[in-house]
């Protein structure tokens, strides 16, 4: 939240506003990097144990979430 709001709080220029925004989308998204990553580790599954048996339903989610915060990030920044 800091990185996307502190323009009100300080005066900042447009290379710092970029980065800002920039370091938001990537800390924004790192969750659902980290979710799909789940798959490659040896005898991991994709969901938490008590939620179900094996299996990876999280991943259109997953891959979808990551998706739209990689893209709102591209078309701001462009």
């Amino acid at each position: 939240m800091f990185l996307t709001w502190r323009f009100l709080f300080l005066s900042t220029s447009r290379q710092l506003d970029r980065w800002s925004l920039q370091m938001a989308a990537f800390t924004g998204s790192i969750y659902w990097l980290t979710g799909l990553t789940a798959i490659y580790f040896p005898e991991a599954d994709g969901l938490d144990p008590e939620f179900g048996g094996p299996g990876f339903p999280q991943r259109p989610l997953f891959i979808t979430l990551a998706a739209l915060g990689f893209t709102g990030s591209f078309l701001e920044l462009r």
